[in-house]
């Protein structure tokens, strides 16, 4: 997906804003509404490695994100897990035709019924 360089610089320049004093999770919130923005995703969440070098969720820029971070935890499948284990980029154009994601699905899907 190409970045238009604008938007990149503006982003990187909200990266000089971040006040770690104010604590992790506004922080992290900051970089993934940013990330969101600038990838112009639906979009975004953040996982982190554990001690043990587990994935686990640390932040999302919305609910329905939140939700696909916390079932790509729980289920042990999703982007994150694909890229983190390859080591490369992984993406979710339409989550209901990735074949290896059935479970993944119906939590995004079952989240999705709910909105208003």
């Amino acid at each position: 997906m190409p970045i238009d360089p604008t938007e990149l610089t503006k982003s990187i320049g909200a990266i000089g804003s971040l006040d770690p004093e104010r604590g992790l999770a506004p922080t992290l919130q900051q970089v993934v509404t940013a990330a969101k923005q600038l990838f112009e995703a639906d979009g975004a969440g953040l996982m982190l490695i554990d001690r043990q070098g587990q994935l686990r969720w640390a932040s999302a820029s919305d609910q329905t994100a939140q939700t696909l971070e916390d079932g790509q935890e729980r289920l042990a499948q999703g982007p994150c897990m694909i890229a983190f284990g390859q080591r490369a980029p992984a993406a979710i154009r339409d989550i209901s035709t990735e074949p290896d994601w059935g479970k993944l699905a119906q939590v995004l899907m079952g989240e999705e019924s709910m909105r208003p």
